[in-house]
């Protein structure tokens, strides 16, 4: 699997829509900027890890839920 800033970004806006936060609601949550919380959901960046994990506090959510990630299932070898 790759991680990509289009599945991050529309993973972040999917969640907050969710919980029916603003932009501005996620960053008072999480204490990252607002700014930057656009700059992610407009696929031109991605966090830190600090950051993001921040954000999924904010969220409720696991930082794997929130990155898209998927463990490699039994019997594969991750790639």
């Amino acid at each position: 699997m790759v991680y990509s800033k289009e599945m991050f970004a529309g993973n972040l806006r999917a969640q907050r829509a969710r919980l029916r936060m603003s932009q501005q609601d996620l960053a008072d949550a999480s204490g990252v900027n607002v700014q930057s919380i656009k700059t992610y959901e407009c696929e031109q960046a991605v966090p830190s890890v600090e950051k993001a994990c921040m954000l999924a506090d904010a969220l409720g959510i696991g930082l794997n839920d929130l990155a898209g990630y998927e463990p490699p299932k039994a019997g594969r070898e991750a790639g």
